[in-house]
């Protein structure tokens, strides 16, 4: 797990934080950038891969957190505005 620039965010959420990473992740993994990684590798690369993310491009990480919180907002603004759905 990234700790360093990300450890203000452990007093919201470790959710967050793991929903941080799997972005990261999965945003290689759409543009095809893990095929090359011996499937053996994966975990040591994608932890790295976090690490450089952290220690390089801590504005990146920032920019996924203030989505992530705008997205949660909306998310909970219209669940509760509009009750008609019945899971």
């Amino acid at each position: 797990m990234v700790t360093g620039s990300l450890r203000y965010l452990n007093s919201r959420s470790i959710t967050l934080i793991q929903c941080i990473e799997e972005v990261i992740i999965l945003c290689c993994a759409q543009h095809k950038l893990l095929l090359d990684v011996p499937v053996k590798e994966i975990r040591k690369f994608t932890l790295d891969m976090l690490s450089y993310f952290e220690a390089n491009h801590s504005d990146i990480i920032a920019e996924i957190s203030v989505r992530s919180d705008e997205r949660a907002t909306r998310i909970k603004n219209e669940s509760c505005s509009d009750r008609t759905y019945n899971g």
